[in-house]
């Protein structure tokens, strides 16, 4: 399992100014719980689908993007605990040109070794938080209370 954290400026061809943080939950028992990452590393040619696919949907942005600006992307990468049903990977978008700070989430079922994709946001769509945090209750069977903590924590 991987994330993408980073950061880009860029003028053309589009202006941006965006810092993104990644981070990795797994649902125990019902509970969350975060994994912290086994390992880091530099954006290699193996991983741009994997980007473009992702942060493509999430945040509406490419690693073609990042190549004509400045900026630097890191991929993490973490081993799932076995005990783990789900995950959640929250993305925390600073967008320095907005001065605005918002969340965007993906959700994984984890069942006799795979992981299936249950829920992601898109970039053109701003649900409310309550109506995300109901789908991913109801989709990963996680309260919560759990899950409103998390959006505290990373906030």
């Amino acid at each position: 399992m991987r994330t993408y954290s980073f950061v880009v400026k860029a003028v053309d061809p589009k202006p941006l100014d965006v810092e993104v943080e990644s981070y990795l939950y797994g649902v125990c028992r019902g509970l969350l719980k975060r994994v912290m990452p086994a390992g880091e590393g530099e954006l290699g040619c193996e991983d741009i689908v994997g980007f473009d696919e992702e942060v493509g949907y999430l945040l509406g942005l490419s690693y073609n993007d990042v190549l004509h600006g400045n900026g630097s992307v890191k991929v993490l990468s973490y081993v799932v605990p076995p005990e783990c049903t789900g995950l959640i990977k929250v993305y925390r978008v600073a967008d320095r040109i907005s001065n605005r700070v918002y969340l965007r989430f993906r959700a994984y079922e984890v069942s006799g070794g795979e992981v299936k994709l249950v829920y992601s946001d898109h970039f053109s769509t701003s649900l409310r938080r309550g109506e995300v945090l109901k789908s991913l209750s109801e989709k990963l069977g996680v309260k919560r209370v759990e899950l409103e903590a998390l959006l505290r924590g990373v906030s």
